[in-house]
């Protein structure tokens, strides 16, 4: 009875160690998965810029005031632009 008493304390034991370390990679991943998800949205935008800048360069931006399209596009990109310059 004593060998079934301990060892029914071992498991609980056991199963309380693993709840906490389940815990404890939880609350680690999730904070971990904000920063990765801020970090994936970056490079994510420096590909987009950089094919946008390859593909199409300023004169995009100056087609955009010629034609009078959008200025508000043309503003918005030319934003872009110089905030991917920046970096």
């Amino acid at each position: 009875m004593f060998f079934f008493f301990s060892q029914r304390q071992n498991n609980h034991r056991d199963w309380a160690c693993d709840k906490r370390s389940a815990e404890v990679q939880r609350a680690t991943l999730s904070s971990l998965l904000p920063y990765q998800i801020q970090q994936l949205q970056e490079e994510i935008q420096k590909m987009i810029w950089t094919a946008l800048l390859s593909i199409a360069g300023l004169g995009v931006v100056e087609k955009c005031y010629e034609d009078n399209l959008s200025n508000e596009v043309a503003m918005s990109i030319e934003r872009g632009l110089k905030s991917y310059q920046r970096k």
